[in-house]
């Protein structure tokens, strides 16, 4: 018996990961991808469904601010890259 890999399609929305929020946009988060970030997060109370504001990148470009649920954090850049977002 041969074994057939399955290919499960990710489904194309207007989605853009945190890393590509630009200053002051708002989005939605949509989902979050890794076991570690998404128990850290919800540790925070943050989770998919929760509005989110872009407040501002650190001189070097590493970490992200962001305001979630009226709290302000800092999120690594290599972390943002694994929280999907849809911008209003």
């Amino acid at each position: 018996m041969v074994s057939v890999p399955t290919f499960i399609p990710r489904v194309i929305t207007n989605d853009q990961n945190l890393k590509g929020l630009a200053h002051g946009q708002k989005g939605v988060i949509t989902h979050i991808e890794g076991d570690e970030i998404q128990l850290a997060l919800l540790e925070l109370g943050i989770k998919a469904g929760d509005e989110m504001t872009h407040m501002g990148t650190a001189p070097l470009g590493d970490p992200i601010s962001i305001m979630v649920n009226r709290t302000q954090i800092c999120i690594r850049k290599r972390d943002a890259e694994n929280i999907w977002i849809t911008v209003k």
